[in-house]
Parts: C-alpha cells; structure tokens; sequence
C-alpha cells in the first residue's frame, strides 16, 4: 500500500508542475510568472533533492541515520524521483524566464540575496561536513539543515506570487 501510495503522490504532484512550464512555452512569455518563485523553487527543490538522493543513496548517511535514530531511512525510490524530477522542471521554468517574453519583471534584490545566502551556506556547510572539524557536524546534520531551508523556503516562496497578482 505504501508503495502505490508513494507513486501516486508522485503522479499527482509531477503533474501540478506542467501547466506553468506549458502555459509559457505555448505564450513564449513568462509575464505574470514570478521570477522569484522560479528562483525559490529551484533552490528548494535542489536541498530536498541532495536530502533525498544522499539519504536514498549513501551508505555513510544511511549509518549516520541508523546511529541517530535506531531504523533506516523511510526514503523511497518515488521520493528520489519526485524531488529530481521537481528539480527538472523548476530549472526549465526557470530557464523559460531567460528565454521568454518578460515584459520588464525582474528578480527581486531580496530572492536574489536570499538565493545567495542560501547557496553560499550550502557550499559552506558542504565543506564543513566534509571536513567534521566538528564531531556532531556530519552528512546527516548538514542535510537536515537542508531539509530545513527547504522548508522555510516553500513556506515564503509563494509570496512573490501572491504580490504580483496583487499588483497586477
């Protein structure tokens, strides 16, 4: 039942992420998109991604994960795919807002300075975790921090959104 249930959840939410990607592609416009959203998005979707990849993959964060919490990771096949395929499809909307029509929309000063605090920790905490100058500073708590920027991510990221119909 898991299973069925886990691809289900991955049909379902893959699907949500074509009619944006659709919709500028056939208007060769992304007016109306928020480019901070796109942006959002994508870095999202790259930490649940590395979570979900690391978790599902890696014996070292698979040991680190059974040392911490007495079990094995509840990671799926369906949760890899879902995030990767996220991840493919944020890029190409974003990639779209590049390529398409803008009609005179930018990136926000505070999504770019936040993307870039955001990549920067990443690079950073990557290193850290890498290097353990820290004994509780490993892969798993590096992709927990993660786990958490993605989440206060999708918590904001549908302001830019919510303002720009605003205004429009």
């Amino acid at each position: 039942l898991s299973g069925v249930l886990g691809w289900t959840y991955f049909a379902a939410w893959s699907a949500s992420f074509y009619p944006q990607a659709i919709q500028n592609y056939v208007r060769r416009s992304v007016v109306g998109l928020s480019f901070d959203f796109a942006l959002l998005n994508l870095i999202a979707f790259g930490c649940y991604s590395a979570f979900n990849l690391a978790l599902f993959l890696s014996p070292t964060v698979q040991a680190e994960y059974a040392a911490a919490h007495h079990s094995s990771s509840a990671v799926r096949p369906n949760d890899v795919f879902f995030a990767l395929h996220a991840l493919l499809i944020s890029a190409v909307t974003l990639l779209q807002v590049f390529l398409y029509e803008r009609g005179g929309q930018a990136f926000s000063l505070p999504a770019k300075a936040a993307s870039a605090a955001i990549l920067l920790g990443a690079a950073v905490g990557a290193g850290l975790a890498a290097a353990r100058p820290i004994r509780w500073l490993d892969w798993l708590a590096y992709l927990n921090a993660l786990a958490a920027v993605k989440l206060g991510v999708t918590l904001v990221k549908y302001l830019p959104q919510l303002l720009l119909n605003a205004r429009r």
